[in-house]
Parts: structure tokens; C-alpha cells; sequence
């Protein structure tokens, strides 16, 4: 789910070739995320045949849980570590976001 939103309403196959998943592993998978209701799958105005990915207000809720723990791991880091180990820590998280997956273009949310 992170990967589809990350990726911002991916098609099936774009999904599919950055989570590095088959086709029909990714289908199934999907499929899986539709029922549970933390996903869409969007017919393409252009090429009917292709599907966008989108995620529901269910997911969202749930995402920004998961961030808001975030925060609270963040302050927990901080109060656990010094200042040199914690800019390690963000330069390492940097190095990941910006060089060890250079597929997904994150955006900051709000």
C-alpha cells in the first residue's frame, strides 16, 4: 500500500514492476487490498484496458495513524541518542530515500 501511495495512482503494471511482484502475485494482491476497502482500481480514460490504483479515504485514515506514530518514534529517537548519532540516522534515511529507491518519488503528504 505505502508503494501505491508513494507512486500516486500507479497503473497495475507500474505498481507491479516497482514492488518487483508477477502479474498474476500482483493481481491477487490487488484484489486482496479491494476487498478489504483500502483500495480502487480506476479504469484509464485513455486505454481502457489499463487500470489505475488508488487508495480510499480508509487507507488515508489508517496511513496517517501510522505516520502520526511516527512522530512519536521520531521524538523517542531523539531523546534516546546524541546529536551525532542522530544525524546519522537521518543521513542514512536520506541516502535510502534518495538513492536506494530512486522508483518512487515521494512527495511530502499532509
Amino acid at each position: 500500500m505505502e508503494i501505491i501511495y508513494a507512486l500516486n495512482n500507479p497503473t497495475v503494471a507500474e505498481f507491479a514492476k516497482v514492488a518487483n511482484i508477477s502479474s498474476p502475485n500482483v493481481a491477487y494482491k490487488i484484489n486482496n487490498l479491494v476487498n478489504k476497502g483500502y483500495l480502487r482500481k480506476v479504469q484509464s480514460k485513455d486505454d481502457k484496458r489499463e487500470y489505475h490504483l488508488e487508495v480510499t479515504e480508509k487507507y488515508i485514515s489508517y496511513y496517517n495513524i501510522s505516520y502520526n506514530y511516527m512522530d512519536v518514534v521520531m521524538k523517542r529517537i531523539s531523546d534516546r541518542f546524541d546529536e551525532d548519532e542522530v544525524n546519522a540516522i537521518v543521513r542514512f534515511l536520506q541516502i535510502i530515500d534518495k538513492e536506494l529507491m530512486p522508483e518512487i518519488d515521494v512527495e511530502v503528504r499532509s
